[in-house]
């Protein structure tokens, strides 16, 4: 929920903490509608695709904490030091690897029919998800020299 708020200003280009972050981490919560806008046998249906989904998604968020975690850019003082450090990047090591392989591996098999074919929606998600993410870290590479060539 944090993260959507955060990107919902990123998006809008607006300070963290006002109105629009607030509604934006409200997005998650939206997925309490579901009993009353899908009825029947759509509820079924609906329960898979969002669990594959936000399933998928959680080692994002994983490595999310683990980059934090060791940024002293963003804790500055606070940054674990030692044996805690240690412990802590073992920890969530373990648990990005462990995610992180059952989320590939439960999204690569998934697929959906269309016009009596299979189309390979999760190897299509996972590869456009990577590709995405290597366009966004040249993007912000990019965008942060030209800042610096600016000063």
């Amino acid at each position: 929920m944090v993260i959507s708020g955060f990107v919902v200003c990123e998006m809008l280009k607006r300070p963290l903490g006002g109105l629009h972050f607030k509604l934006g981490t409200l997005l998650a919560a939206t997925g309490v509608l579901w009993p009353v806008l899908w009825t029947g046998s759509s509820k079924a249906y609906l329960a898979v695709p969002a669990f594959v989904f936000g399933y998928t998604l959680v080692p994002v968020a994983f490595l999310a904490f683990f980059l934090m975690m060791n940024s002293k850019k963003l804790l500055g003082d606070s940054l674990p030091t030692g044996r805690s450090r240690l412990t802590w990047n073992v920890l969530m090591g373990t648990t990005l690897a462990v995610t992180g392989t059952a989320s590939i591996a439960t999204a690569w098999g998934k697929s959906l029919p269309v016009a009596g074919l299979l189309l390979p929606i999760g190897k299509m998600f996972i590869i456009g998800y990577g590709i995405a993410i290597i366009i966004g870290h040249y993007y912000l590479k990019n965008r942060l020299r030209r800042s610096e060539l600016k000063k």
